[in-house]
């Protein structure tokens, strides 16, 4: 774990803890990030799964024959 030191927006901060219903500062700034991190790969996968790289998935004889 990192200590890190961070200028923070204090009403956006207070906002995000009321809100939340997290019980500290370092808990609403880790779920930020979590769910920051999240999205993102969801963004990439999304990006990925529509790239044509999956399109063998459609194919029963594909899928079949990996499955041997």
């Amino acid at each position: 774990m990192t200590k890190t030191l961070l200028d923070l927006d204090d009403q956006l901060l207070d906002r995000a803890l009321r809100l939340s219903g997290l019980p500290t500062k370092k808990a609403v700034v880790t779920s930020a990030l979590e769910s920051l991190v999240r999205r993102l790969e969801l963004a990439r996968y999304a990006d990925f799964a529509t790239s044509g790289a999956l399109d063998d998935l459609a194919d029963a004889d594909v899928v079949r024959d990996a499955q041997r």
